[in-house]
């Protein structure tokens, strides 16, 4: 009673302080919960327990701590959020205080003393931190409650009267122990989350830990940048992120699968950790902050195929002890509880048991999942079968803007000056762009992005494809990893072939992972690591972290070794790596990696490393290349994958049998479909194989600037340097640049039109025209243009395009013109626009005080 009592009075008088506050309009606290949630247009998110008191009086009725704590977190959450960090762990310190007294009463097992000292802290911690954000007075009310809990201690008769509870009302005190103590567990669990350094190598792997220094620290608050995410086409910003609906059905509710898809290093467990950030800290949008608990899978890390199991042994010990299976799922189900799965494509059998049972035991609870892209449908299919809504966004690393920010906070975390942080970020973004377009997809990768950093400052050449690229990190991690052991090896000049050799076993290793399907490591592969690093006169610990492969167990009183990759395109490179060298030696020829290839995932990836590795050893013979498109069959690449065949043609160094077979048999013969994401791969491939093709369809969005698509106008150009040596007909070309069409945007496709002239036959052409055009006619070589439609945004370019028009109208079947001219534009100065269809003229910035302009120009522009 001491506790009980003494807590649900200050729990009251909390929330009805926070109720009756002005910004919550709630008539001075005298709204029903009920019909507040009506006047706000949501949906109660109390538990059902709650649910008799939500029409009461909150000033007037008591209530105890269960249903007080609910209306702070869910219905006061706003102001809640107000209170300091400190005050909000002293509400939580007082419910798991009054929950220890009530179970352990029930059940016989409370210590008093110490309990007791907490609870008058706690008390004291909780009035004062009301009193600093609401007003001074409320810190009064402590001493009047002091006096009512040590009234009770004298009356030990009422005591026991009084404590008596039925079973119902003591499970309400179980969920609020889940609730309060499961945050308070997960909140010390989690902090191991917040590292979110991509420089592993610099830290020091202890058997119990990471032993950080400031220079290697990168915390999630200071070094997470949001990536940008998209469903198809539109942007989803991250704040918006939890309330994504699927805007192709009419139902507009949230569904309650949100399924995070993109490439391996894109950010999805970045953007996973930030979510569990912002939920502790309280900092996020309602729905995250209104959620009890936050439970985080890692799904290369369990090792329970059952969520009580799950629970018990990894994420809340403590909290879940003495609970059986059903009891665990009946109070999460009666909690607001979010699951975030981690990873599901790198779901084992035992893993995936947990997965599935997830699904089918909550079915009204928010799951996120996150998974690259080859198993996005396994996702839907999943959440199909339990009746799942699900919405889809895609993760697509940084864009240049998002990556110059990123950029900024990296050179900022590793503790230089200001002015020299500002120089090598200058620096460093003025290099990225240099690049090969092969590589500016893993330069948008956020992982790869911060390697290619500290590559940089050690003075990385410029790079031409992936391999080169993994062959420079590893690279500079194994150096990295010879200088820290050094200091202690005896034989250090040794240490070079060493560290050769055990990157080769390494690559077996991960040869064999692969071939087996496994993310993480048999017991069988970690013996063999740790015998050859025994041999070798290293800790194994010392190798595997210094190359991103290692991860220690959960429990630090256990030793136990676990390897996994970071993400499985270093074990592909590894493994090729191993291949590479053994085809070099004569152990092993091409064609005997299709032996061991039957269920090997992402085999084009492997293969395309493969590629690589020969290329720079001088060994990718005919034969090689034979035997490497022989393998690649086992696997399906679309024909329209431009980016993956200009991936492996240039990984070969552009080998001339690369390039006839890709031109004779995996790139399609007739028109091209290209967009934003692919047109410059594509382009390449048009220039340096010898395909034939039709024509080509180029359609860039809207939302791109198609002078910021990286290469696109280069790759244009070279088209026309090497096409008519080879095919003297001209490419039929449709080119679509909607950005500059828009009345929105300033900028024009001259550039574009001058690069087509010299190799296409250009039928259909969207774009804008401006100064530029006012001295050249860009579309009069090009006699076979049947659609036109072009924003025009001066009189010199209107002038271009009437000219123009008159040399070629007899083929222009659609002309549409958007005029953006400036407001001092005489009719006079125009004329007309000859065609031989339809004419559409869109006029910019029209009232009706210019009504007369407005007919002169139609008439004069049409010509009638």
């Amino acid at each position: 009673m001491y506790v009980k009592v003494g807590s649900e009075r200050a729990i009251r008088e909390v929330v009805r302080e926070l109720y009756s506050d002005e910004r919550m309009a709630t008539s001075s606290g005298t709204m029903t919960v009920a019909e507040l949630c009506k006047r706000n247009n949501v949906q109660s998110t109390l538990g059902t327990v709650h649910h008799p008191l939500v029409h009461c009086n909150i000033m007037e009725s008591d209530f105890d701590i269960c249903f007080g704590y609910e209306l702070l977190t869910k219905v006061c959450v706003d102001l809640y959020g107000t209170l300091s960090e400190k005050c909000r762990a002293a509400i939580r310190k007082l419910c798991e205080l009054v929950t220890e007294v009530v179970l352990g009463h029930a059940n016989g097992w409370v210590d008093a003393g110490p309990l007791l000292r907490s609870y008058r802290l706690a008390l004291d911690a909780v009035y004062k931190g009301i009193s600093q954000t609401f007003h001074e007075e409320f810190y009064d009310k402590l001493h009047v409650m002091e006096q009512v809990i040590d009234n009770i201690v004298g009356n030990e008769d009422g005591t026991r009267e009084a404590c008596i509870m039925n079973e119902d009302e003591i499970e309400k005190y179980r969920i609020l122990r889940m609730s309060v103590k499961g945050f308070q567990e997960l909140e010390v669990y989690y902090k191991t989350l917040w590292n979110l350094n991509p420089f592993e190598w610099e830290e020091k792997m202890t058997h119990y830990g990471l032993e950080r220094s400031d220079f290697s620290y990168f915390h999630i608050a200071k070094i997470f940048t949001e990536p940008d995410m998209r469903t198809g086409e539109e942007i989803v910003l991250l704040k918006n992120l939890l309330a994504q609906t699927d805007v192709k059905k009419k139902k507009q509710g949230i569904p309650t699968v949100l399924l995070l898809h993109g490439l391996a290093g894109s950010g999805k467990t970045a953007l996973c950790r930030y979510l569990i950030y912002q939920w502790l800290k309280g900092m996020t949008e309602a729905s995250l902050r209104t959620t009890a608990l936050v439970l985080f899978i890692d799904v290369p890390r369990v090792r329970s195929s059952r969520l009580k199991e799950f629970l018990l042994d990894q994420l809340m010990p403590v909290t879940c002890a003495g609970l059986d299976a059903d009891h665990i799922i009946s109070i999460l189900k009666e909690l607001n509880v979010m699951f975030l799965i981690d990873g599901y494509d790198e779901t084992s059998r035992v893993s995936s048991d947990l997965v599935d049972e997830i699904f089918a035991k909550f079915s009204d609870k928010r799951i996120i999942v996150t998974t690259r892209p080859e198993l996005h449908r396994d996702v839907v299919c999943l959440a199909r079968r339990y009746n799942r809504e699900l919405v889809s966004v895609q993760l697509r690393g940084f864009d240049d803007k998002r990556r110059e920010e990123f950029c900024v906070k990296l050179f900022g975390s590793l503790k230089i000056d200001e002015a020299i942080c500002k120089q090598y970020c200058s620096e460093f973004l003025k290099y990225s762009r240099g690049q090969s377009e092969v590589l500016q997809q893993y330069l948008n990768l956020p992982l790869t992005c911060a390697l290619v950093v500290f590559l940089w400052t050690h003075g990385l050449d410029t790079l031409t494809a992936t391999t080169g690229l993994y062959q420079e990190i590893y690279g500079l991690l194994q150096v990295k990893l010879a200088e820290r052991l050094s200091r202690d090896f005896i034989g250090a000049c040794d240490l070079p072939a060493i560290l050769d050799k055990l990157m080769l076993f390494l690559g077996e290793q991960a040869w064999t992972m692969l071939r087996d399907g496994s993310a993480v490591a048999s017991d069988e592969v970690c013996e063999k690591l740790e015998a050859e690093c025994k041999g070798k006169g290293i800790k194994v610990v010392e190798l595997l972290s210094g190359f991103h492969l290692c991860h220690l167990d959960d429990n630090p009183d256990v030793w136990k070794l676990r390897v996994a990759f970071q993400h499985p395109i270093h074990a592909r490179y590894l493994a090729a790596t191993y291949l590479a060298d053994c085809i070099h030696k004569n152990r092993m020829t091409v064609s005997d990696i299709s032996v061991q290839t039957n269920s090997c995932p992402k085999l084009e990836e492997l293969l395309t490393f493969v590629t690589g590795h020969l290329a720079a050893m001088n060994i990718l013979t005919v034969a090689a290349v034979s035997d490497i498109f022989n393998i690649m069959k086992k696997v399906h690449v679309d024909s329209v994958n431009f980016n993956f065949w200009w991936n492996i043609f240039s990984e070969s160094q552009n080998h001339p049998q690369v390039g006839s077979i890709l031109a004779e048999e995996k790139l399609p013969h007739k028109v091209w479909e290209l967009n934003q994401n692919n047109v410059v791969s594509a382009l390449k491939l048009l220039t340096f194989t010898p395909v034939k093709i039709r024509g080509i369809t180029i359609d860039i969005s809207s939302l791109v600037e198609p002078h910021e698509v990286s290469g696109f106008l280069h790759a244009l150009e070279g088209v026309g340097q090497h096409i008519r040596k080879r095919q003297r007909k001209l490419i039929k070309v449709e080119l679509y640049l909607w950005r500059h069409e828009s009345f929105s945007y300033d900028t024009t496709s001259g550039a574009f039109l001058t690069a087509l002239h010299p190799w296409a036959n250009l039928t259909t052409f969207v774009g804008g025209l401006g100064k530029q055009a006012e001295e050249e006619d860009f579309m009069v070589g090009f006699t076979n243009l049947k659609t036109i439609r072009v924003k025009i945004s001066t009189p010199g370019a209107f002038r271009s395009l009437s000219n123009t028009l008159k040399k070629i109208h007899k083929t222009v079947k659609s002309l549409v013109v958007t005029l953006a001219l400036p407001p001092d534009c005489l009719p006079e100065e125009l004329s007309e626009l000859k065609h031989n269809g339809t004419l559409e003229i869109h006029l910019a910035r029209m009232t009706d005080a210019r009504r007369e302009w407005l007919v002169s120009v139609v008439r004069t522009v049409g010509g009638r």
